[in-house]
C-alpha cells in the first residue's frame, strides 16, 4: 500500500493512501467549482429566492 506523509483530518493519522489523497483532492475541486459557480451566478444577479416548505426542516406553517 502506497503511503504519503500528508496529515489526515478525520482520525489524526499522519499518512494516507494515494486513493485517499486523490479522493480528497477531487472533493476539494468539486467544492472550489461549486463556490466559483455560486459566485458567478451571484455576480450575474440571476438568484431568485423560492418560498417553499420542506417537511421536517422548515418552521411549522399555520393552516
Amino acid at each position: 500500500m502506497n503511503r504519503l506523509t500528508t496529515p489526515r483530518r478525520e482520525n489524526g493519522n499522519m499518512s494516507q493512501t494515494f486513493d485517499e489523497l486523490r479522493s480528497d483532492m477531487a472533493e476539494q475541486e468539486r467544492e472550489r467549482l461549486f463556490i466559483e459557480d455560486m459566485d458567478r451566478i451571484d455576480a450575474e444577479g440571476d438568484i431568485v429566492e423560492l418560498k417553499i416548505c420542506v417537511p421536517y426542516t422548515d418552521e411549522p406553517q399555520s393552516p
